[in-house]
């Protein structure tokens, strides 16, 4: 569990409001490199990583919802429970980046999908649909 949070707690420090999500997108490309998985981006900023020969694809979405100072993103940790000062956390999926993070590390043979844009309208989850359906890999 320990290594999720250090995976949350570097994602919390990386901006990532919709539309202006090209830090953490670079960020999830070298993390994956790093752990030996193939990349691939589409014109939406959706960012696969695949190793092995999955059976499983994990997804989660790498932009969040910015209000307050989201630029300096305080974490405060009271009684086990993690909230930010003057802001959105964006723990709905910074969380579930971070374990998707924690099992590509783990895993040989998985699939990650990290979905761009989708506070604003699911516009990562729907392009990639389409992109995946006319095999438009890069």
């Amino acid at each position: 569990m320990s290594k999720v949070l250090d995976y949350f707690k570097e994602i919390t420090a990386t901006p990532r409001c919709s539309f202006k999500t090209s830090i953490m997108q670079e960020k999830i490309k070298k993390i994956a490199k790093n752990l030996g998985y193939l990349v691939s981006v589409d014109r939406s900023g959706n960012v696969l990583c695949q190793k092995g020969v999955p059976k499983v694809c994990l997804q989660s979405h790498y932009d969040m919802v910015c209000l307050g100072d989201v630029a300096n993103i305080e974490l405060i940790e009271k009684n086990r429970v993690l909230s930010a000062k003057n802001s959105t956390l964006g723990a709905d999926n910074g969380m579930g980046m971070a374990i998707m993070f924690a099992c590509m590390e783990k895993f040989c043979n998985l699939e990650c999908l990290f979905t761009n844009n989708e506070e604003v309208g699911l516009i990562g989850a729907s392009f990639y649909r389409w992109w995946r359906d006319k095999k438009l890999y890069s």
